[in-house]
């Protein structure tokens, strides 16, 4: 595919555009008024999004799906056990399965995280008008397509 854009433009425009991506992806970590860490939240939603579906969830899986090392995931659940948010279980048949459950002071902490994600996403948006918003949702939606196409393809 030949680049629409040329010279200094297309180089300053594809600059403003990875500084932009790149600072979005940033605020993860600023999300300070957060009770839970990126990684923690995202366990935490993976395990509720289980439970609903009535799966069971194992270490292994856990560190498949959010693509860490087994010892980076069982710090983490670590953490989560030590604060009361998950119980492990070792398997019965195979002990070297463990399995992973979401503790009521888990759901909890999870509903005060999404609560407040809620609210901070409520206070960006309403700074943009409807259509704004509408055409932010389509760009991006549109952006990550063209993204995964191409990683999806090697490329």
């Amino acid at each position: 595919m030949s680049d629409p854009l040329k010279g200094e433009k297309s180089k300053a425009i594809h600059i403003e555009l990875m500084r932009g991506i790149h600072r979005l992806g940033q605020l993860g970590r600023k999300l300070s008024f957060l009770p839970l860490s990126r990684g923690e939240y995202c366990i935490l939603c993976l395990l509720s999004h289980m439970s609903r579906e009535g799966k069971l969830v194992y270490v292994s899986y856990l560190a498949c799906h959010m693509e860490v090392s087994p010892p980076a995931i069982s710090r983490l659940l670590r953490g989560l056990e030590k604060k009361g948010y998950i119980s492990r279980e070792t398997g019965i048949k195979d002990r070297r399965n463990t399995m992973v459950c979401l503790t009521e002071a888990g759901k909890d902490i999870l509903s005060q995280s999404e609560e407040a994600l809620r609210c901070f996403v409520e206070d960006l948006i309403s700074a943009f008008t409807e259509e704004k918003t509408n055409q932010l949702i389509e760009l991006i939606n549109e952006l990550s397509q063209l993204a995964e196409e191409r990683i999806g393809d090697g490329a």
